[in-house]
């Protein structure tokens, strides 16, 4: 396998677990979380902070994607894509890091108030 091929499995791999999270949270933790507030009578408070962390996780995912189909699937082999592949996969990495630290904190912390209150 070349390097080209190696940097793009990585860039595939990252960015279907960066969809992959993205969904997830999106379409089961989220809807849990709004029910369990709508049932202790809280009002659900949307962070743009959240909003902008994910849409920066979902561009560095399509960019991932991109250089990932682009490295691995190309015959002609270009160090301009290989390039940017490197970096999106670290940027991808440090990102999955950043939304998974992010998201538990986002889930903790609306537990924690409520049992404090009873």
């Amino acid at each position: 396998m070349t390097k080209y091929k190696e940097v793009g499995l990585a860039n595939l791999v990252v960015g279907t677990i960066h969809i992959a999270g993205i969904s997830l949270s999106k379409l089961l933790v989220q809807p849990k979380m709004e029910s369990m507030y709508s049932d202790f009578g809280k009002s659900v408070s949307q962070s743009s902070i959240n909003n902008y962390l994910i849409m920066i996780i979902a561009g560095i995912a399509v960019l991932n994607l991109f250089f990932g189909f682009k490295n691995y699937f190309s015959v002609q082999e270009n160090d301009k894509f290989y390039k940017y592949g490197q970096i999106t996969v670290v940027l991808g990495v440090l990102l999955l890091g950043l939304h998974v630290i992010y998201s538990i904190y986002s889930i903790i912390t609306p537990i924690y108030s409520f049992t404090k209150q009873f």
